[in-house]
This record gives C-alpha cells, sequence and structure tokens, in this order.
C-alpha cells in the first residue's frame, strides 16, 4: 500500500502507522512518498498512491475525501522573538514580517496569500524553500518567520529551539484529508491501512499533538 503525504505529516504518522501496520496487517506492505500538495495530488490522480494525505484550506472538501481533523496555524520564530513569546498572534501582526514560505503553487501560499489580500497586507517572503527542515532552521538561525500547524515543530518548540504562537483573528485552520485512488479503486489492504490512519490521527489528536506542547520555563 503506497502512501502519499506531505512532510509535515510524515514524522507524527508515519512511525505511529508502520508500528500498527505491523502488528494488525502483517501481510501488508507499506510505502512512503513525501512530496508537496501538488505532487501529492498528481500522484493520486496517475495511481501512483493509493492513500493520499494533504492539507485542504477552506470550508468544503473536494468530493471522496475524508477530513481527519482540523489543526489551527502558528507563526513560528526563533527563540527569544518578542512575537512568538506570545500564545496568540493577530494574522494583521504579519504584515511585512521576514518570511520563508514554500514556492507557488502552493496551497498554503495560495490560503495565506487570500486572507492578506482581504486584510490589506502584505506577506512577501524574502526566500522560498519547500524543505520542510530548511524552512525550520533558517527561521532558528536567520531569525525569520514561517507559517506551520504545531506537530510540524513539535520537538523544535518543546526543546526551546523555535517559538510559536497560535495565528487568531482570524484563525488560520487547515483540514488534514485523506483521499484514495480512484483509478485503482479500494484494495481490501488499503481499505485497512486508511482505516488504521483514521484511527491514529483521532488518538493523536486526544493525545494533544494539534495543540501547543507544554515547555518548561528552563532552559
Amino acid at each position: 500500500v503506497t502512501l502519499g503525504l506531505l512532510p509535515s505529516l510524515g514524522m507524527p504518522l508515519v512511525g505511529r502507522l508502520f508500528v500498527r501496520a505491523r502488528e494488525a496487517l502483517p501481510a501488508v506492505s507499506l510505502k512512503v512518498l513525501e512530496g508537496s500538495s501538488g505532487q501529492v495530488e498528481e500522484w493520486l490522480a496517475d495511481a501512483r498512491v493509493d492513500i493520499a494525505i494533504l492539507y485542504r484550506y477552506g470550508a468544503t472538501l473536494p468530493e471522496a475525501e475524508q477530513s481527519l481533523a482540523v489543526v489551527d496555524s502558528y507563526l513560528l520564530g526563533a527563540p527569544g522573538d518578542r512575537l512568538t513569546a506570545q500564545a496568540e498572534v493577530g494574522f494583521d501582526a504579519l504584515d511585512g514580517l521576514p518570511f520563508v514560505l514554500p514556492s507557488a503553487p502552493n496551497g498554503l501560499r495560495t490560503a495565506l496569500d487570500a486572507i492578506a489580500r482581504q486584510r490589506h497586507i502584505e506577506l512577501a517572503p524574502v526566500i522560498e524553500a519547500d524543505s520542510l527542515p530548511l524552512q525550520k532552521g533558517l527561521v532558528a538561525s536567520e531569525r525569520l518567520y514561517t507559517v506551520l500547524p504545531i506537530h510540524a515543530a513539535w520537538s523544535e518548540v518543546k526543546e526551546h529551539r523555535l517559538q510559536a504562537a497560535r495565528i487568531v483573528e482570524p484563525p488560520f485552520r487547515r483540514t488534514i484529508a485523506m483521499a484514495l485512488s480512484k483509478s485503482k479503486g479500494p484494495a481490501r489492504a488499503v481499505m485497512a491501512v486508511a482505516s488504521l490512519v483514521t484511527d491514529i490521527v483521532t488518538e493523536m489528536a486526544r493525545d494533544g499533538l494539534w495543540a501547543t506542547p507544554e515547555v518548561s520555563s528552563a532552559a
């Protein structure tokens, strides 16, 4: 069973899925492809992946896609940064900040740009990078900013290597959605893995992975 997903979803999800599938579905092998939202959608359309897990923005999902979770987006900054030291930051505070963001076309960029136009503010990245580790590294080392769901920077925030403030007024939310390949048809193994994914995402929500991690005051 081949999964296509975004890098920010890979680390928190794939490890749990591997352990669960090995126990419950020993005859099933997993293959994971990571890519941008456009790549994942292309793989799904070409039936290169059986299951796609990606972000959707807006109130509705494309037909036949399943909502797994709705997560807030956070402004990520370097340790000691004033803006991201707060628990929450208004969307308008993003105006003119030095951002590192994925290059267009990209679902995040499209959604951010749309809200920025509505709010009459400017979101102009000083550098574009599609690599998630590179984005986080540049935020920490060059005191730039980026926008991510908290699970994509969980360990960095927990270990005080990055700071995160939830974006509000308006909140900037994304839906974690799952889609199955229409070309191949959902084989039993695919349906079984999809069911595991649904269970794991529900457990991750219950464990608090979609919320800000509690960090100690110690350095």
